[in-house]
């Protein structure tokens, strides 16, 4: 009896999981599109990055075939044809068809300019109409797929999350949960409706805001975690996880985040930790609300502990609001150079051959909310890092080691981390870039991605890159106050 009802909720959760994946198909315009200023400095800093393969980064955004092993191919560079390359830079620049950026004159005028812009600087000639044999990686526009997981599988989610949430981070280190606990927000609509009361109260009733409203006002797409620590200390450490199924999944990390007794913020991020979560907050809403916690708990920046997608976050508060940046420490990062195609083919269109490759496809890339977010909320120029400001600076030669970088900058106190055998971005590219703009950067040899999780010695030098920028901060801080009291 018990196994007959499991499989009947089985086969209903499977037709409820495959009818929202044909709701969720349907296009979305994002919030927000780059204005003319910032798609022109976009613009320019892509094409200022591109410093080896030309032909490699345009090619790698089109497929034309199927080959003998099932691995989408990509065309040779002379087969690209003129509105080829058009299609391509409409979605990426505006995130609609070459028809109807082309229905208004300015745009259409922009699109020929980039073009144009590109056969001169590269010294390239397109040939005039469209090769219908290819097509370009358009994520945002083009159908997606999952694979479907079982009941049991989220259930089990669910069990470990809530009991690592109340075991581990509330009883065992200290945490506390902030933040919207609104219907959907967190564990999705459909858990709500069966867990009214939630499972768990929030805090934020008990912590008021500066401007005298509660947190929970404030909060309305956020949920984090915050310990207070018992080292005086100006700056917290706000950490970011990646993809995966949430925090659970960096708990010795987190634990040894936590030992430095220091002010320490987790943000939760649902809509990719394999929940039934189809809310998407922005990033502007993500920024906003993230400065709202920190004023909230009496701090105006943190240093910045992200982890692979964790990183895309990172990268909206240091485009959004740098401001808030006191440190900054990247692992496995994915928000440099995403003008290049191997974060949307590795995770959406390649075919996977390594095991590696199938871990990301089955539990990153491929479960139904995930992919949704990825496929559709995920917009590469929102979370396009630049170091610097390539607009201006063509002439200029890179920062050069030892030379002090603008205070404004996220990067001026930062760490980023690489694993040398990552499958998802190519970190030789980021390497070469990061070492030219003299950020600090280590490649983690023979480690693939995230696999520093399981390797203590990465952790510890890790976390002493951490320990040592907070301790920067905190010592930059106090000459400041120095300085202002002698004046």
């Amino acid at each position: 009896m018990v196994l007959f009802i499991w499989l009947f909720l089985e086969a209903i959760f499977w037709i409820y999981l495959r009818q929202t994946w044909i709701r969720l198909q349907r296009h979305l315009k994002p919030d927000t599109l780059p204005s003319d200023e910032e798609r022109y400095r976009l613009y320019w800093n892509c094409v200022h990055t591109v410093t080896d393969d030309f032909e490699g980064w345009l090619t790698g955004w089109f497929l034309y075939t199927t080959g003998n092993d099932g691995q989408p191919e990509h065309p040779n560079f002379e087969e690209i044809q003129r509105e080829n390359v058009a299609l391509w830079l409409s979605w990426a620049f505006w995130c609609d068809s070459t028809e109807n950026v082309r229905m208004v004159d300015t745009f259409a005028a922009e699109l020929e300019w980039m073009i144009h812009t590109i056969e001169v600087m590269f010294k390239v000639k397109f040939p005039k109409g469209y090769n219908p044999h290819i097509r370009c990686i358009r994520p945002t526009l083009d159908s997606f797929s999952y694979v479907h997981r079982p009941l049991i599988a989220y259930a089990f989610n669910y069990l470990m999350t809530g009991t690592f949430n109340l075991l581990f981070l509330e009883m065992f280190a200290g945490y506390r949960r902030y933040g919207s606990n609104r219907p959907g927000i967190r564990w999705g609509m459909l858990f709500h409706l069966f867990s009214s009361p939630p499972l768990r109260t929030t805090h934020s009733q008990t912590v008021k805001h500066s401007l005298g409203s509660t947190d929970d006002t404030q909060h309305y797409h956020l949920a984090y975690w915050y310990r207070k620590g018992k080292a005086a200390s100006t700056t917290p450490i706000l950490f970011i996880h990646g993809i995966g199924t949430g925090l659970n999944v960096y708990a010795e990390f987190i634990h040894r985040i936590t030992a430095l007794d220091r002010p320490v913020f987790c943000i939760e991020l649902p809509h990719v930790s394999s929940r039934l979560v189809e809310h998407v907050p922005t990033p502007q809403e993500i920024v906003s609300e993230i400065q709202v916690m920190l004023n909230t708990h009496g701090f105006d920046k943190a240093v910045v502990v992200a982890h692979s997608l964790g990183t895309a976050v990172a990268s909206w508060i240091g485009n959004l609001a740098p401001d808030l940046v006191a440190g900054l420490v990247l692992i496995d990062p994915i928000c440099f150079l995403l003008h290049h195609h191997y974060v949307a083919y590795n995770m959406l269109y390649r075919v996977p051959k390594r095991p590696a490759e199938y871990f990301i496809h089955y539990f990153a890339s491929r479960e139904l909310y995930i992919s949704y977010y990825i496929n559709r909320h995920f917009h590469w120029y929102q979370t396009a890092f630049f170091v610097v400001d390539e607009t201006n600076t063509s002439s200029k030669p890179p920062i050069l080691p030892n030379q002090k970088r603008d205070l404004k900058s996220p990067f001026h106190n930062s760490a980023v981390y690489l694993s040398e055998k990552d499958a998802i971005v190519n970190t030789h590219l980021i390497t070469h870039y990061l070492i030219r703009q003299s950020v600090d950067t280590t490649v983690m040899t023979q480690l693939a991605h995230a696999e520093f999780l399981v390797r203590s010695e990465w952790r510890k030098r890790i976390m002493l890159d951490i320990e040592n920028i907070v301790i920067k901060t905190e010592e930059k801080d106090e000459a400041v106050v120095f300085l202002d009291g002698k004046l």
